[in-house]
């Protein structure tokens, strides 16, 4: 549900923990998602991706944790989101893109962690975005849980067949 996208030559490798001066620098739907574009202050970017409800999981649930993760960027970014129900994923991220509108030029203290296929990405739950304060604080906070997700692991690689294929005597070159 959440990852970097990164394609240029130049790649920049987004960081973990906590960051400042991040800034969000684009709102859109595509390929059936929709996507936040945030750039942290070493230029490098990560893309938030929020997906229509899988029918095969509990949808509610699915639905629930999206709209709390986008009214916590839109209450960080100062708006104001007031969403009736929706009849469709579509409805509802044409509400929101119009609720972002043009965006402001305010810069956020953000947590990033690694998901398990070690891209950068959001934690699950809020808090994970505030403005940024004047004085250079955060009341951001890494909990255990998400502190654990501070360390890449790298996947395990693709196992490899050790079975032995039988082989009859007769085709033995001796």
């Amino acid at each position: 549900m959440y990852g970097s996208n990164i394609k240029t030559e130049n790649v920049l490798i987004p960081e973990v923990g906590i960051q400042k001066e991040v800034r969000l620098t684009e709102v859109k739907f595509e390929e059936n998602r929709l996507s936040f574009v945030f750039e942290q202050s070493t230029g490098a970017r990560v893309i938030h991706s929020e997906f229509k409800a899988n029918p095969d999981w509990n949808i509610e649930e699915q639905q629930t944790d999206t709209s709390r993760r986008v009214k916590h960027i839109a209450e960080a970014s100062g708006i104001a989101l007031n969403i009736d129900n929706t009849e469709s994923f579509e409805e509802y991220v044409t509400q929101i893109i119009e609720a972002f509108g043009v965006l402001s030029d305010c810069t956020f203290n953000m947590i990033f962690i690694y998901n398990k296929k070690g891209f950068v990405c959001l934690p699950k739950y809020p808090p994970f975005i505030e403005e940024t304060r004047e004085d250079g604080t955060s009341k951001l906070k890494i909990s255990e849980y998400n502190r654990q997700k501070m360390i890449r692991i790298e996947p395990d690689p693709e196992p490899v067949d050790t079975t032995e294929t039988a082989t009859e005597k007769d085709n033995l070159p001796f």
